[in-house]
């Protein structure tokens, strides 16, 4: 069992997947490069069942630097900063949910408008958050005098290799924590920072699963590749996704992504993972969570379950029907 690394295949009993989600397959992101779920894919197209992958979380104030992506906290939002328009009005309850507030914005920046975060009532916002300050001076806004423009973008990936408790994939020995892994931590939208709580317990409890297994469960021979390709391969995939697959979603348009995605060449892995993101999003026909369907707009109480992918068909849990 083990990872390839540069072409070195490093055997060992057991490993763990902590190489992070997919929200960077996204045009607009605020993670890094390499969250692109290679990972997840190769673990999927080795026999791994993945869940949950419709439900990605985007983060509602964001300003699109040169060099960078600024996330700009809500915590400001607490502090008296306001979401406007063009004309200075506000049209969004700051303090809701990052996907109620992203899908407002998103609403406005479709329609040809542009969305700003007005920080201008905040007289100490450079004590208050000197990064976000100091990263907006340095990209030549001055928030004291100036509005920031904002977009929402994709911040956290729900979704991942299905787990249980303990942090068990359905792989032996292969086993995922923190965005590599779907155990039900988070449900369906992820609270504020609970992925931080999330790292600190799922770090401690797979190492004690692991020591549990390790006389039980036989070597698996299993070996997985990090991804060793150029980002720019990704690029069309990324404006599929955005554009499609984003916040705000609907079947027709679903449908016609996934056609798209199945003609493009690119790396097996991150086309099995987006594949199954496309398909659990079509199928999931209600709005639940960071999940949004305009076409079914109000939850489904009946789809209370989750979604599980094998790589080739998309169902819910304890249902026959596949997509």
């Amino acid at each position: 069992y083990g990872v390839i690394v540069n072409g070195e295949l490093i055997r060992s009993d057991a490993v763990v997947l902590a190489s992070g989600g997919y929200s960077a397959l996204y045009k607009y992101f605020s993670g890094v490069d390499s969250a692109i779920g290679v990972l997840i894919g190769d673990a999927i197209i080795k026999g791994a069942i993945a869940s949950s992958l419709e439900f990605i979380q985007f983060h509602p104030t964001a300003f699109i630097g040169k060099n960078r992506v600024i996330l700009i906290s809500e915590s400001l939002r607490g502090f008296g900063a306001k979401i406007i328009d063009s004309n200075g009005k506000r049209f969004v309850n700051e303090l809701a949910t990052r996907d109620i507030v992203s899908r407002e914005i998103f609403r406005r920046i479709i329609s040809g408008e542009r969305v700003f975060l007005d920080l201008r009532g905040i007289n100490n916002i450079e004590e208050i958050s000197p990064f976000v300050y100091n990263s907006l001076v340095e990209e030549g806004i001055d928030p004291k005098e100036d509005p920031v423009p904002i977009m929402p973008v994709a911040h956290y990936t729900i979704g991942g290799l299905f787990t249980d408790l303990y942090y068990r994939t359905t792989i032996r020995r292969l086993y995922a924590i923190g965005e590599s892994a779907e155990n039900g931590f988070h449900g369906a939208n992820r609270l504020a920072s609970n992925s931080l709580l999330e790292c600190v317990v799922s770090g401690i409890e797979v190492a004690r699963t692991i020591a549990r297994d390790q006389p039980k469960s036989p070597r698996s021979p299993v070996n997985l590749k990090v991804f060793e390709g150029s980002l720019d391969s990704i690029g069309d995939l990324r404006e599929i996704l955005w554009n499609s697959v984003g916040i705000i979603r609907e079947e027709r348009d679903l449908k016609e992504a996934l056609k798209k995605v199945e003609m493009l060449e690119i790396d097996p892995r991150i086309k099995i993972l987006v594949i199954g993101i496309i398909k659990s999003a079509i199928l999931r026909r209600e709005s639940r969570g960071t999940h949004y369907r305009v076409d079914y707009p109000t939850i489904n109480h009946k789809l209370s379950k989750r979604i599980i992918y094998d790589g080739r068909v998309v169902r819910f849990i304890g249902d026959q029907h596949v997509a």
